[in-house]
């Protein structure tokens, strides 16, 4: 964790992407691709968060959250690295790292494809 950066600022962080999540596994939240190639966007009443994989320094995959205030500003930014671990000790990337993979399918519409893929070559081998 950068060492500017406090605990309870963290906290936050952690309850934010927390939330993010279960808000969108209930359906309740939506995210669309950017025109940025990696990066999903949900709005948020009057923000956007941007959610993104990109590579660190070591060339590991890194997951970069940035909140965006109405003008288009980016107000704060943080990645899973400086999330640390959450309650139960388990890295913040064991959360996010999934959550990428499932958003990158749904918006892409994979699994949607892949379930009329499957349709037509089960009707056509009994057609």
């Amino acid at each position: 964790m950068n060492e500017n950066t406090n605990e309870k600022v963290v906290k936050r962080w952690q309850l934010l992407v927390d939330r993010l999540l279960e808000r969108t596994k209930s359906g309740d939240l939506d995210w669309e691709e950017s025109t940025r190639s990696g990066e999903f966007i949900t709005t948020v009443k009057n923000s956007v968060i941007r959610f993104a994989q990109q590579r660190n320094r070591e060339d590991l995959t890194l997951y970069v959250f940035r909140i965006e205030n109405d003008f288009g500003e980016v107000v704060d930014s943080f990645n899973d690295e400086n999330l640390d671990a959450d309650q139960n000790g388990a890295p913040y990337f064991k959360k996010v790292d999934p959550f990428f993979h499932d958003l990158r399918r749904k918006v892409s519409g994979a699994d949607e494809l892949l379930d009329e893929l499957l349709k037509e070559l089960n009707d056509d081998l009994f057609a």
